[in-house]
């Protein structure tokens, strides 16, 4: 994933219903399966240890395939599958995230003599739409000025400057998290050389007092283009006085809650409402409900997540199934560590051994599981029914929708495989289900992990640069040909 993956949100509600074992006591223990040709290593340049798969027929429930099916990989985004079953078993399918406005006081003349709120519930796609559809019910309510104060409450989940502290800052799907948050949370940063006609020109969009913009008197290093700095609270951004003569380019917002109010005061102005400057604040017992906003979803949203593999709405679909679980909100990792819990309850007969979750997207190193307890969460969710459409119908289709669009796109494989994409650097991953050539239906995950790689480059200080990324770059162009090479036998063999 890149900042320049724009979401271009689309959602199919396909009917099909994959049928396979039901919802729980997933039984693994008939066989191991064909042993691999040897030529499934040879000639990609893995060893044996650094990939590892299982291949299950779903008709006869057996395992046909698998090679190190109980050892442990890196699932990088295949991980938002395992978040987005538990958080529809949590929330249910039909759950919707409000964001709401609330008022203390009374007003007349069209001043409010009291405070308004702005709460979020989680949402992890409010929209200007719909932050839009809010200003406009304070407009309808007669409100022109507000004489207390403006507060902002992201209390129902624990907000995050940043998903991955490991990963890098200023990429978009490295953004932070907040109960409030607002489409991607991330900023447009757009620039134009006028050459001769005051230089390079570096603006956001939207500008906020919370964020700033400004060139860089020299080049910044590893030929990157853009820098992050927290400047006593100002979210600074500075762009390579070499960048090249256009562009725009997205990037992460740190501080959503705040963001998102600033954005609302924005949109309130322009209808001619002064709300004043937002604060943090809590929504208090007495206050009354003055609009509302309606998310999507929560199965919507798991399309969503599952299709374009959004970060930001697996960790919010994960944060808001824990605090609904738990009772009370959580951060990222005891939020993930509570999905796990429920999915080794719920998902009977695997061998859970070294499972682990350290955040509900994947956008991590830390995250492990094998291709057979992740065969298992696939088996389980092919037994459930989210009102009228099957887990199967959510995930990407190769040669067609989302991440799987430009992968196994030949006549002989696209279409039939529905599988999660999950990739970091030196670690890729495919879990899902496939219909091979005979009309036999699979469920299957294969994941490749180079260890010893990844160690060398988290611990490069110029890993940024051209050559190291090139090197991980090449690494990952190779282990999706092997996988989409491995599912495409599957295919044509069965």
């Amino acid at each position: 994933m890149n900042r320049k993956g724009i979401f271009i949100i689309s959602i199919f509600l396909t009917s099909q219903i994959f049928s396979g074992c039901g919802p729980s006591g997933v039984d693994l223990s008939i066989g191991e399966g064909a042993k691999p040709d040897p030529s499934v290593f040879a000639d990609c340049g893995f060893r044996q240890e650094q990939i590892g798969f299982i291949l299950y027929d779903m008709r006869d429930r057996r395992v046909v395939a698998s090679h190190n099916r109980k050892s442990s990989f890196i699932p990088a985004s295949v991980t938002k599958a395992a978040t987005t079953v538990a958080a529809l078993d949590i929330l249910g399918h039909g759950h919707r995230f409000r964001t709401a406005l609330y008022k203390t006081g009374f007003s007349s003349g069209g001043v409010l003599d009291g405070d308004l709120y702005l709460k979020g519930s989680g949402d992890p796609f409010l929209t200007v739409a719909g932050l839009s559809e809010l200003a406009d019910g304070l407009a309808a309510d007669g409100i022109k000025s507000i004489r207390g104060k403006f507060y902002y409450d992201e209390s129902a989940l624990v907000p995050v400057r940043v998903i991955d502290k490991s990963m890098e800052d200023d990429e978009a799907y490295n953004a932070g998290i907040s109960a409030l948050s607002f489409e991607v949370n991330s900023i447009m940063g757009e620039w134009e050389n006028r050459k001769g006609k005051g230089g390079l020109e570096f603006f956001l969009v939207p500008s906020l007092p919370m964020n700033s913009a400004s060139v860089a008197r020299e080049e910044l290093p590893d030929d990157l283009n853009f820098k992050y700095a927290d400047r006593n609270g100002i979210e600074a951004w500075t762009i390579s006085p070499k960048a090249k003569d256009r562009g725009r380019e997205r990037l992460p917002v740190k501080r959503p809650g705040l963001f998102t109010a600033q954005l609302f005061e924005l949109l309130c102005s322009a209808r001619g409402i002064k709300t004043g400057p937002p604060s943090a604040g809590t929504v208090p017992f007495a206050a009354r409900e003055a609009a509302r906003h309606e998310g999507l979803t929560a199965l919507d949203l798991a399309d969503l997540t599952l299709t374009y593999s959004s970060n930001l709405m697996a960790e919010m679909l994960c944060l808001a199934a824990s605090a609904k679980a738990n009772g009370s909100a959580r951060g990222l990792r005891e939020s993930a560590g509570s999905i796990s819990g429920y999915l080794k309850k719920q998902v009977r007969g695997i061998d859970w051994s070294g499972f682990l979750l350290a955040n509900g997207s994947g956008l991590t190193v830390e995250n492990r599981i094998t291709p057979e307890q992740m065969l298992g969460i696939m088996l389980y969710a092919s037994g459930r029914e989210y009102g009228g459409r099957s887990f199967f119908s959510l995930l990407p289709v190769s040669g067609w929708k989302g991440s799987l669009a430009k992968r196994m796109t030949r006549p002989e494989t696209a279409f039939r495989v529905w599988a999660k994409t999950g990739s970091v650097n030196y670690a890729d991953g495919l879990a899902g289900y496939l219909n091979a050539r005979s009309g036999k239906k699979f469920a299957f995950a294969v994941f490749i992990t180079d260890y010893d790689a990844r160690r060398e480059y988290d611990s490069d200080p110029h890993r940024r640069d051209k050559k190291s990324t090139g090197r991980a770059y090449a690494w990952t162009d190779r282990a999706r040909k092997k996988i989409d090479s491995l599912v495409s036998s599957w295919i044509a063999d069965n």
